[in-house]
């Protein structure tokens, strides 16, 4: 887009989403799981090849 548009920028993000009332145990460990998703070097490298900024 930027060849088009020179200076644009797109930022986007991700998250999970669930229905209120979800056990903060469950909300704890999702995230967890999600940090250490994003701290590996396989994901990690994903990411960057994508551009993307973890």
């Amino acid at each position: 887009m930027a060849e088009f548009l020179p200076g644009y920028e797109m930022n986007s993000w991700g998250g999970v989403l669930g229905p209120a009332g979800i056990p903060t145990a469950i909300v704890e460990r999702i995230a967890e799981l999600g940090r250490e998703a994003v701290q590996g070097t396989e994901v990690r490298r994903r990411f960057e090849e994508a551009g993307a900024t973890v």
